[in-house]
Parts: structure tokens; sequence; C-alpha cells
């Protein structure tokens, strides 16, 4: 992770928000995807791990206080990571498209 902070899971709701999909376009040779946390529960909270940033809590038993959470990237890093092996396969999905005709 880029912080070197590891972003550990507790109820597996973030890992299994994360999507993607392919979107078409009129040229042959370009393909767009997307991927992250599109929608859901965990969308409200995804953005503050990936990014880091404040939280300012007020109306609490506690009173007010600031929660600073540093960066934790799940999704960046991991596509990074990840770079050539995901490319390989969205070239393997096109061609074998490409080949039947959608």
């Amino acid at each position: 992770f880029r912080s070197g902070q590891v972003l550990n899971q507790r109820s597996g709701n973030l890992a299994t928000a994360v999507a993607g999909g392919v979107e078409t376009t009129d040229s042959a040779t370009e393909v767009k995807t997307r991927v992250g946390v599109l929608r859901g529960p965990a969308l409200a909270y995804a953005g503050i791990h990936e990014y880091g940033g404040t939280i300012n809590r007020t109306g609490s038993k506690k009173g007010g206080y600031v929660i600073h959470m540093p960066e934790r990237s799940y999704l960046r890093s991991t596509l990074s990571e990840q770079r050539d092996q995901i490319l390989a396969k969205i070239s393997r999905i096109a061609a074998e498209a490409s080949k039947n005709g959608r």
C-alpha cells in the first residue's frame, strides 16, 4: 500500500463491493473499463480508506472530535501491482470477442 499501512478486512463489505465493467466504443481498437466501489453501503466509506481524509464528528456522547484517517489504498495499489495481468486479460477477452463478432 502506498502509505505503508494495510487496510485490514473486518466485514468483507468493501471487498465484495468492488465492481467493474467494460464499455464498448465506436472504435475497433478501444475498450473502456471502470472499476471501483460504484454503489452500495460500502460507497459511504470507500473513499476515505482509499485516499485518507478527515472526519469531523459532532453531536455524539463524546462531544465533537476529529478523526484523521490515513491513506490505505486498496484499489489503486492493487490495480498498479496487477496492471500487466489485468491488461493481458482484457486483451484476451477483446480478441475473443473480435473473433466471435461481438
